[in-house]
C-alpha cells in the first residue's frame, strides 16, 4: 500500500514547504535546513547534509517538538526557473528585445540540464 497520500496530507496540514518530483518528495531538513529526499511510497528519508534519516513517523514526532519558525524553504528548482522566465519578460519590455537572445540561450542550457538529468537517472 502506498503512503503518498498520508504523506502529501502531513506536508499540507503542516505547512511544510516541499516540492515533489514523484516518487521523491523534497523539503528542508529540521535539523540543518539541508535537502532531504523522501520516497513517497515507503516515507524513507535522508538529509543530504546532515545525513540524518527516518521514516514520516519520525517527522511526525520531530514537528511536534520544532517550531514551524525554525523550518527553511527548500530550494524549488521548477519555481526558480519560472522567476528567471519572468525576470527575462520584465528586462526584455522594459529594455527591448536586445535581451531575447540572453533568455533564449539561458532557457536552452536550463532544458540541456532537465533532459542530462532525465536520461542520467
Amino acid at each position: 500500500m502506498s503512503l503518498e497520500l498520508p504523506t502529501l496530507s502531513f506536508f499540507k496540514a503542516n505547512r511544510i514547504n516541499y516540492y515533489y518530483d514523484k516518487p521523491f518528495l523534497y523539503f528542508a531538513c529540521f535539523l540543518c535546513g539541508g535537502e532531504v529526499k523522501m520516497n513517497v511510497f515507503d516515507t524513507k528519508w535522508e538529509c543530504s547534509i546532515c545525513k540524518k534519516s527516518g521514516t514520516l513517523s519520525h517527522l511526525i514526532v520531530m514537528n511536534k517538538h520544532l517550531s514551524s519558525q525554525v523550518r527553511q524553504k527548500i530550494y524549488h528548482p521548477e519555481n526558480e526557473r519560472k522567476q528567471i522566465i519572468r525576470m527575462f519578460d520584465k528586462l526584455i519590455h522594459k529594455y527591448g528585445s536586445d535581451i531575447e537572445p540572453l533568455k533564449v540561450k539561458v532557457e536552452r542550457l536550463i532544458q540541456y540540464y532537465q533532459e542530462k538529468k532525465n536520461t542520467d537517472e
